[in-house]
């Protein structure tokens, strides 16, 4: 073979690579019959017809070479595309499963609200399953626990009567959830003690409950049933398990946003009670003596004019008088702010209050403290259980009429009992509760406050006649749990 014939090889197989087998095997065959022509002028014909007779096979044989090789590289390339497709489709997957996500974050966060919170999270589950409308077959619902079960707090394709139904969580895939913490498969609800109750779901082939887990609790449970027995599995699956654990975040969020706007009614209430309690008693303290002052000083400046022997007895009744409603307005200001309480602490408080009490009010009172009971209370639950005392003492000698008032207080185990009793004319309790909302006083409801504000509890116990006793008991660490006593 000649030179020409394998400087033939590389054009052959480029045109087969690249236009197809038949444009390389003409091509090969064009270098062929060039090359023949070439050799009959430098040699004989016969070994010039030999050569084209053995070239034209191979340049075949090249052309389809170099197809084959085109075709390998086409196919290699098919691969390469169809790799990058599902990598590219996977990654719109992820993107679109992370931008589903971070709308139902933002959905259900934006609302402090326990029921549009659940709503929201059904509503954007039905989003994610592609089924939201009329047409779509996904059931679902938002179970919430308190202490007699579970009950169906909203839902989408339930009946009326599916959402009366009751389920205790003591069998079935509502019992397994409650051990185990963790979603569980319901794909036969028929055959399920509690969940065959809901008419809606006896259709369904594939069902799964996902806990609502706070603090290690299950506080309700998101329910998902289809017909489709694969309907609830990849994406969706994934999809509504976040869903379920930010829903359960943002209840938990929504519980403390309550709790804290309850307790600032609440601390609204004790504060505005506070006002109407120091009105009262400067109405019926200072003020009256203030008046009472004036009336007497208008009447000894007319006796001056026609008995002055007798105006000397009448200003020293306005002394007296004067001296009272200072002490009166000084036990209110001592009342308000014990300072004794920051240095002596509770027991020395309650001891002033004492000598106080006797002094302005002439009111016998009588002191039994065991030393150091309350020093493991810090001074803001010190400063809760003074105002308690003083308000139940005030009690006492303002409408029971008490000739004697007893203030205990000792240390019983990990908790503080503190008791006022006195010896007045009681009240039927039952009765007085029964009436309360007709009141205009809230006497009893704020004793209570304050001992439930120190983390304690009160118990009162009265009878017509013989007497009330306030008690309270509160723990004397944070952590301690505070029980009613017998």
């Amino acid at each position: 073979m000649g030179a020409v014939f394998w400087i033939g090889l590389l054009p052959t197989a480029t045109f087969s690579i690249y236009f197809g087998a038949i444009w390389g095997v003409l091509t090969g065959c064009l270098l062929t019959v060039l090359q023949y022509f070439l050799l009959i002028s430098t040699v004989d014909v016969t070994p010039a017809a030999l050569v084209l007779i053995e070239s034209i096979p191979l340049m075949i044989i090249a052309g389809g070479a170099g197809n084959l090789s085109g075709r390998l590289d086409h196919s290699l390339t098919l691969e390469r595309r169809k790799r990058d497709e599902v990598f590219t489709q996977e990654l719109d997957r992820l993107k679109t499963l992370v931008r589903s996500v971070y709308r139902m974050a933002s959905a259900i966060t934006g609302s402090l609200e326990p029921l549009r919170i659940l709503d929201t999270a059904l509503d954007l589950a039905a989003e994610g399953s592609g089924e939201k409308g009329a047409t779509g077959r996904l059931v679902s619902a938002a179970l919430l626990r308190d202490q007699s079960g579970f009950f169906i707090a909203t839902a989408r394709r339930l009946t009326r009567a599916d959402l009366r139904a009751t389920l205790p969580g003591e069998a079935g895939a509502l019992s397994r959830i409650l051990h185990s913490r963790m979603p569980t498969r319901a794909d036969a609800p028929l055959q399920d003690p509690e969940l065959s109750q809901m008419v809606a779901l006896h259709a369904c082939h594939s069902g799964i409950l996902l806990p609502m887990v706070v603090e290690e609790e299950v506080r309700g449970a998101l329910l998902f049933a289809h017909p489709d027995p694969h309907f609830l599995e990849g994406d969706f699956l994934e999809l509504i398990e976040g869903l379920t654990k930010q829903t359960a975040s943002t209840l938990r969020n929504a519980e403390l946003f309550q709790a804290l706007r309850e307790e600032r009614d609440r601390l609204v209430e004790v504060e505005e009670q506070a006002r109407k309690k120091l009105a009262s008693d400067l109405h019926d303290g200072p003020i009256q003596a203030t008046a009472a002052i004036a009336m007497r000083v208008n009447y000894a400046r007319r006796l001056l004019q026609r008995k002055p022997e007798t105006t000397s007895e009448e200003l020293f009744e306005i002394e007296e008088l004067a001296r009272r409603a200072t002490k009166e307005m000084r036990h209110m200001l001592f009342t308000l702010r014990p300072l004794v309480l920051e240095t002596q602490g509770l027991g020395g408080a309650l001891k002033q209050l004492a000598e106080k009490t006797r002094d302005t009010f002439n009111q016998d009172i009588h002191i039994d403290l065991e030393a150091g009971s309350a020093d493991k209370l810090d001074i803001n639950r010190q400063g809760v259980l003074f105002n308690l005392v003083d308000e139940a003492v005030g009690n006492a000698r303002k409408h029971a009429q008490a000739s004697h008032v007893w203030i205990r207080m000792q240390r019983e185990g990990d908790f503080l009992f503190l008791e006022v009793a006195d010896d007045g004319v009681g009240f039927n309790l039952a009765e007085v509760e029964k009436h309360y909302t007709e009141r205009s006083s809230l006497g009893l409801v704020n004793l209570r406050e304050r001992a439930e504000l120190a983390g304690g509890s009160l118990q009162i116990l009265s009878t017509p006649g013989k007497g009330t006793r306030v008690q309270v008991r509160i723990p004397l660490q944070t952590d301690a749990v505070a029980e009613s006593p017998a």
